[in-house]
C-alpha cells in the first residue's frame, strides 16, 4: 500500500508534536538537553553558532526512541521507557534533570549533569527488594554525524572505523567519536563519549555496528569484521554503538552506579586524547554509603556466599544464548545437532544448580 507524501509528511508531525509536548528542557553553557517524558529517552544538542543561537544534535533527534537504555535483571531485558515493569518519572535539577524508574525489584536512577559543555549520565541501580538480583546495562546510540562525513568514527588515536569492531574492557579507547566535518561556518561539531578515565566506569564492551543489527539483536553481539555498516535492504550507512555493562549480582539494599560523558567538541585539539588514569570500578555499596563508593572491584561483600557458582552458571546460560544469537545473525540454519548441543548445555548447568 503507498502512502502519499501529504500522509507521511503528516505522520513525521505528529510524531514530533508528540514528542515535543512532553519534553523537559535544559540549556546551559553550551548544551541544550532533552528529556521526553512520555518515552524515555533523551536528547542533546551542542551550540554551534552563538551569534545564530543555531544547534547541533549529537544524536539523531527527528525519532528519538532510536537511542536508548536497557536493562537487564536475571537476563529479562527491559528497554527502559517502554516498559510496563517500571513506572518512570521525570525531573529537573539543579545541574540538569534526571529520569526515575521504579520497579517491584529496582529503582533505575539516570542523572544528567550539565558542566563544562559536556553532559556526564550518572546511571544509579538499587536493589530495593529482599533479595539478590543480577543487573546489567546496556546504552545503544544511534550515531549520524559520521555517517555525513564519511568517516562513521574515531578512537582516540585518531583511529578510523568504518567496519563492525568491537573492544574489552581496558582494550577499549578512552573515547569514542562520531565527528562531524562540515558545519556551518567552517566549523567542526563532533560527538565524543568517553568510555574509561576518571570517574567514567570502564565498559565491559564496546561495539561498532549497523543500528538496525544492534537494535533487534539479543544482549550478546558478536562482531563481523567483513560487515560495513549497511544492513542491505533494510539499513543503510545506519552507523550505532552499544556500551554494555555486564550483569553482577546487586545484594538487597545495595546499588551499582555506571558513569559515562557525552561532549560535544568544535574544531582545534578534538582528536588529541586527553590524559586517561584509570580508577577501579566501585559497583556495590552498602546500605546508606553514596552510590560508588563501596567494595573495589573484585571484591565481594554484600555477595552471597555461592557468588562464584552463580556468576559460572550465567556466563554458561549466557553462552547458550550468543551462541543461538550468532547462528540467527548470521543466517545460519539450527540443525537438529545444534538444538541437541544447546540441550546438553543448559542440562549440564542445571545438574550444577541441583547440587
Amino acid at each position: 500500500m503507498r502512502v502519499s507524501f501529504a500522509k507521511a509528511v503528516c505522520a513525521l508531525l505528529l510524531t514530533l508534536l508528540a514528542f515535543s509536548a512532553y519534553a523537559l528542557e535544559v540549556v546551559k553553557d553550551r548544551i541544550k538537553l532533552v528529556l521526553y517524558e512520555n518515552r524515555g529517552v533523551f536528547s542533546i544538542y551542542y551550540l554551534e553558532d552563538p551569534e545564530k543561537n543555531t544547534y547541533i544534535p549529537l544524536l539523531p533527534d527527528k525519532d528519538p526512541r532510536t537511542s536508548f537504555l536497557s536493562i537487564s535483571v536475571w537476563n529479562n531485558i527491559y528497554r527502559m521507557g517502554q516498559t510496563r515493569e517500571f513506572s518512570q518519572r521525570t525531573e529537573k535539577t539543579a545541574a540538569g534533570a534526571r529520569f526515575v524508574w521504579l520497579s517491584k525489584r529496582l529503582e533505575v536512577i539516570q542523572d544528567f549533569v550539565i558542566s563544562d559543555d559536556q553532559v556526564k549520565i550518572i546511571l544509579v541501580l538499587f536493589n530495593i527488594s529482599n533479595e539478590n538480583q543480577s543487573v546489567g546495562v546496556r546504552y545503544l546510540f544511534d550515531t549520524y554525524l559520521g555517517e555525513q562525513s564519511g568517516t562513521p568514527f574515531l578512537t582516540d588515536n585518531g583511529v578510523e572505523i568504518h567496519r563492525e569492531t568491537s573492544f574489552s574492557g581496558a582494550n577499549s579507547p578512552a573515547f569514542w567519536i562520531s565527528p562531524f566535518k562540515n558545519g556551518k561556518g567552517g566549523r567542526n561539531v563532533d560527538m565524543r563519549v568517553l568510555t574509561r578515565g576518571g570517574d567514567v566506569t570502564l565498559v565491559d564492551k564496546l561495539v561498532f555496528a549497523n543500528w538496525q543489527r544492534l537494535d533487534e539483536s539479543l544482549w550478546n553481539y558478536r562482531t563481523e569484521g567483513a560487515r560495513d555498516f549497511n544492513d542491505l535492504p533494510y539499513s543503510v550507512n545506519d552507523s550505532a554503538v552499544c556500551q554494555f555493562y555486564n550483569p553482577q549480582i546487586l545484594a538487597s539494599g545495595t546499588s551499582r552506579k555506571i558513569v559515562t560523558v557525552i561532549a560535544g567538541n568544535m574544531d582545534s585539539g578534538l582528536y588529541s586524547p586527553a590524559p586517561v588514569t584509570l580508577t577501579q570500578k566501585t559497583n556495590v555499596t552498602q546500605p546508606g554509603q553514596e552510590a560508588g563508593t563501596g567494595e573495589k572491584a573484585g571484591e565481594t561483600a554484600g555477595y552471597p556466599a555461592n557468588y562464584s557458582d552463580i556468576r559460572r552458571n550465567m556466563d554458561s546460560l549466557n553462552k547458550v544464548i550468543s551462541d543461538i544469537d550468532q547462528k540467527i545473525n548470521t543466517g545460519n540454519t539450527i540443525t537438529e545437532q545444534d538444538i541437541d548441543a544447546f540441550r546438553r548445555s543448559l542440562t549440564d548447568v542445571e545438574n550444577r544448580i541441583n547440587k
